[in-house]
């Protein structure tokens, strides 16, 4: 039998694949076969109704708790500042104290505005009112606040909505090979120590007949023990550089500052240079810019507007540094703002990314499918699901009927279509969002290939949590 591996054309990782866990269950993946008209009359008729007033009023609510929050914080921060202990242990008390006070607002006013973040979300999609013009005042308004261009975003996000879950259309937080951030492929492994999946139909291939799996492409990841004498021989020893990338890759401290750039810089290098979009764009590829490849010539003129909003909320800043000193604006914005940027992103991220959501090749996408590659989660319970306009909560059915049902009616729609999607409907009860970003983090580094019909999200071993089994449907 000719040898699958040969030494003059190979070129693995030192990394070893290591051992797909036996114990571990993994999901198993059926793409649904639901149509939209289903969808929709499983609906009740009531919850496609737009509430000009239920809008005005989730709009007009977050800036007045907004208000207050600041105007209490103003109160609060500048009787603690103005004292003047003596004794050394008062000034340590009336410090923290005053520490307590300005991240507690911090907290509360970021959460304030993650709202304030989604209710511009909800007149981008032209369901906060009946009126387009209030929808585009409002969510202008709402973004630029957030140093967001309005328009431009927008539009991507309408991209992202009609090619959700797509693996090369999608826009938002699209994943890598292990080729694209630069690292070799996985060193296989003798056959004789394991056979571990290395693309998720592989995992339950053995157990499946040939009329249930899907049929894609398997990429094995074990080897003879005479291919792994010649895999051996044949790789070179990694530089300092290419070791560090790969231990690095589920090092927890990796994961750590992986979690800490996206939170952070995340929203901000989105807009600025499309960070986590997809690759076919150039470098670079901005928001800001009319003609970038995001737009159509059409846009130029939206795209300007919002760029308008945004450098006016600059201005807005830079005065009030001005006035009231830089310390004050950091505590009072720019703290709130970090706050308001982490808890978009997080949710975002998890809505879309998850080991067991995969992404769908043209091949089988449809926009369904896609719709249903998203995840329902809490955020924190009633409270901060009530914060957020359930836009976290009942994410699902918002991407099935996104510019049909209003973030009032999301709740009833959601309960009315799980009978219809059953298994297909994902829900994460998990209330610890921050430990879900540090598993999914973890679980999800890069995908095996961009050729296979479903594509799951694999781990620093090249392990995936879920396979592609097929149904009758498909």
């Amino acid at each position: 039998m000719t040898s699958k591996v040969s030494s003059g054309s190979m070129d693995y990782s030192h990394r070893p694949h290591k051992p797909h866990p036996k114990d571990e269950d993994l999901y198993e993946y059926v793409l649904p076969d639901l149509t939209m008209k289903q969808v929709l009359d499983a609906i009740p008729a009531h919850c496609k109704i737009v509430s000009t007033y239920e809008g005005i009023k989730m709009w007009i609510r977050d800036w007045l708790m907004a208000y207050a929050a600041y105007r209490a914080f103003v109160i609060l921060d500048a009787a603690l500042a103005s004292t003047s202990p003596s004794s050394l242990p008062a000034k340590v008390l009336a410090g923290t104290l005053l520490l307590s006070v300005r991240i507690s607002y911090a907290l509360l006013q970021g959460t304030i505005g993650s709202g304030i973040w989604f209710v511009a979300h909800e007149a981008g999609h032209r369901t906060l009112t009946t009126s387009k013009t209030v929808n585009e005042v409002c969510g202008f308004i709402n973004h630029s606040s957030m140093l967001i261009p309005y328009w431009a975003w927008r539009i991507v996000h309408a991209n992202h909505h009609a090619n959700t879950g797509h693996i090369d259309k999608d826009e938002n937080y699209i994943p890598r090979t292990r080729e694209e951030k630069g690292l070799k492929p996985l060193r296989p492994a003798p056959v004789d120590d394991f056979t571990p999946p290395l693309t998720p139909t592989s995992a339950h291939r053995a157990s499946l007949s040939e009329d249930e799996h899907d049929g894609s492409s398997s990429h094995s990841s074990s080897v003879t023990a005479t291919e792994d004498i010649q895999i051996h021989q044949a790789i070179k020893e990694p530089s300092l550089g290419e070791w560090l990338a790969e231990y690095a890759e589920d090092a927890p401290i990796f994961n750590f500052v992986n979690i800490f750039i996206m939170e952070v810089f995340g929203m901000p290098l989105s807009v600025i240079i499309n960070f986590g979009g997809q690759r076919k764009y150039p470098y670079g590829t901005s928001y800001f810019s009319p003609s970038s490849q995001l737009f159509k010539h059409k846009h130029r003129h939206l795209i300007i507007f919002g760029n308008l909003g945004v450098a006016g909320m600059l201005a807005i800043l830079a005065n009030w540094i001005r006035v009231s000193g830089w310390s004050h604006v950091w505590w009072a914005y720019f703290m709130p703002f970090l706050v308001t940027n982490f808890i978009v992103v997080m949710l975002t991220y998890l809505q879309h990314i998850d080991p067991e959501v995969p992404h769908l090749s043209e091949e089988v996408w449809t926009f369904s499918r896609g719709a249903l590659c998203t995840v329902d989660q809490s955020f924190c319970g009633p409270i901060g699901d009530w914060f957020t306009h359930n836009l976290s909560r009942y994410h699902v059915v918002h991407h099935l009927c996104s510019t049909k049902i209003p973030a009032h009616h999301l709740a009833e729609a959601t309960e009315a279509v799980i009978p219809l999607l059953g298994r297909h409907y994902r829900f994460r009860p998990e209330k610890n969002q921050l430990k879900t970003l540090w598993q999914n983090v973890a679980a999800c580094k890069t995908i095996a290939n961009k050729t296979d019909p479903v594509i799951f999200n694999l781990d620093a071993n090249g392990h995936a949590r879920a396979f592609h089994a097929k149904s009758k449907a498909d």
